[in-house]
């Protein structure tokens, strides 16, 4: 695994940049041969890429190597939200509004 991944919860997950969007198609299409259960999030500049804990991160790492992309840690973003009351409507309400 190289530096360009990052521990995502239960991840592993990189952000490569892309001088285009087909460059970014190519290698998304290159990864589902090799990670099929990997989660894409194909953009017009570049490609986000999650794995679960059974793909091959270093032969993804080879895709995007050989295509060209360049990682960019910082377009890896996570946001948590914990809500936490001791009112039972109150949660009923947010398992409700977050489907959870």
């Amino acid at each position: 695994m190289t530096d360009d991944w990052w521990r995502m919860g239960e991840h592993e997950a990189a952000c490569f940049e892309a001088p285009s969007l087909t460059t970014a198609a190519a290698a998304a299409a290159a990864i589902i041969t090799v990670a099929p259960e990997a989660h894409l999030d194909m953009r017009h500049n570049g490609l986000r890429v999650r794995l679960t804990p059974r793909s091959d991160a270093d032969a993804v790492a080879r895709i995007v190597a050989t295509a060209g992309l360049v990682a960019q840690p910082a377009g890896l973003q996570r946001v948590r939200l914990v809500l936490a009351s001791d009112d039972p409507t109150v949660a009923e309400f947010w398992g409700g509004v977050l489907s959870y």
